[in-house]
């Protein structure tokens, strides 16, 4: 494996179970960065790890 190749060490999950108003939901990309948050606490990351983050894609 290349030294380079990311690969997955936590996952995390937002749901938003209530039904928002357009003004208080956040939007689908503010939600997949909670996600990635969330991911990178379960990691046990520490703070300075999220600035090393390049790219959230989503296909």
């Amino acid at each position: 494996m290349n030294d380079n190749t990311p690969i997955l060490v936590g996952a995390g999950q937002y749901v938003d179970r209530e039904l928002p108003s357009p003004e208080t939901s956040l939007s689908p990309a503010n939600m997949a960065a909670e996600a990635a948050r969330r991911a990178l606490d379960h990691a046990g990351a520490s703070g300075d790890l999220a600035a090393h983050v390049d790219v959230l894609a989503v296909a």
